[in-house]
């Protein structure tokens, strides 16, 4: 009966440690307009719990350049930072204590017109 209960207690003491993989998804990359090398970067965060997680932002990732921007999340895990980019490619990481690492998104490609985010192939 005490190693029933034991079990029970320590399997319930596991799965509240049980955490969401956690995730970071630009959801729009878009230009201030033809001709400006300003845009808007939006996207949301999931599986990391408070509403003060800091998302990093890195702009031309794949250029000689990069540039490094940081925001802080709302209260639903959404962001929004405006950027300078000069050739239109995004990427945004979040860390992660519970894996000890940075959760990093899909690189995006910027959307002068059409769709919101195109993903860069």
């Amino acid at each position: 009966m005490k190693l029933k209960v034991l079990g029970l207690v320590l399997g319930g003491f596991a799965t509240s440690f049980a955490v969401a993989a956690p995730s970071v998804k630009i959801t729009s990359f878009l230009s201030a307009g033809r001709g400006t090398k300003a845009a808007e970067v939006c996207g949301v965060v999931s599986g990391i719990s408070g509403t003060w997680s800091p998302v990093k932002i890195i702009v031309d990732h794949d250029g000689e350049r990069p540039g490094s921007y940081n925001t802080i999340v709302d209260a639903m895990g959404k962001f929004c930072v405006s950027v300078v980019t000069f050739n239109g490619t995004a990427k945004a990481e979040v860390w992660s204590p519970a894996f000890y690492s940075a959760i990093v998104s899909e690189p995006a490609v910027i959307a002068l017109e059409g769709p919101r985010v195109s993903e860069k192939e």
